[in-house]
């Protein structure tokens, strides 16, 4: 099973974020959306969530296909979601809610699963990425890095095929950063099925398994991850330059 979005165009108001961009995500592999900011990074994985809409276009991912422009059923969304769980920059917790409860709400609601079996779940998952000891704390209780780790607990929580990642650690210091890219390492490590859009090339350097490199809205480079450092292309080591730590 891959995550493979075909020819997608997106425009905003007369402006072309994405040009004929096709992009496949194979299973089991960490790949990784670089690129110069406005190059439609962001843009392509909310498409692949349905968070944007494509102009035009093709989405496919496990045996859910769909043809852009259309006009989407309630039903249609969640299916697509329900393989895809996106983990935002901003974390967006319910302030109002333990982090248990942030945990359990999409298992309970959505998968139908027991409050029981939701918790067991979640405790677990908060052990996985070392927070076992706050699940009856609130977000706002929590730094920046933790309220980023249990947001990647509650989407592991929904059981996705793919976990998409849109600058997870852009709003965090250095320490807090290490914190978050260290969970999503080893999730990429047990063969996770991960699609990663950052500026960290330390983290892309060691975890991505491929790069896709965005520039103008249009894919320069797609490939494993060795080719891309590697590379001669001079835009490439002209962005590898700039953006490497």
């Amino acid at each position: 099973m891959t995550l493979t979005l075909s020819h997608i165009k997106k425009t905003f108001n007369g402006f072309t974020a994405l040009d004929d961009v096709t992009l496949t995500a194979p299973q089991n592999q960490t790949t990784v959306i670089l690129g110069p900011s406005g190059s439609g990074k962001s843009t392509l994985l909310r498409c692949a969530n349905l968070l944007e809409k494509p102009d035009s276009g093709t989405l496919t991912i496990d045996e859910e296909s769909i043809g852009f422009p259309a006009r989407l059923s309630a039903g249609q969304i969640r299916k697509i979601r329900a393989l895809s769980s996106m983990v935002f920059q901003s974390f967006n917790l319910f302030p109002n809610l333990s982090v248990i409860d942030n945990i359990t709400l999409g298992p309970v609601r959505v998968n139908g699963q027991s409050k029981q079996e939701a918790q067991d779940a979640a405790k677990s998952l908060l052990d996985k990425v070392g927070l076992a000891d706050k699940a009856d704390a609130y977000p706002l209780q929590l730094s920046g890095g933790q309220q980023q780790r249990v947001a990647i607990a509650r989407a592991l929580a929904m059981n996705p095929r793919y976990l998409l990642f849109d600058e997870p650690t852009s709003a965090l210091d250095p320490e807090l950063e290490h914190e978050v890219t260290k969970v999503m390492a080893a999730l990429s490590a047990e063969d996770a099925s991960l699609v990663v859009v950052t500026h960290n090339l330390r983290f892309a350097r060691k975890t991505a398994d491929k790069i896709v490199f965005l520039e103008h809205g249009n894919i320069r480079f797609d490939g494993p991850a060795d080719a891309f450092f590697d590379s001669d292309d001079p835009r490439i080591r002209q962005f590898l330059s700039i953006y490497d730590d």
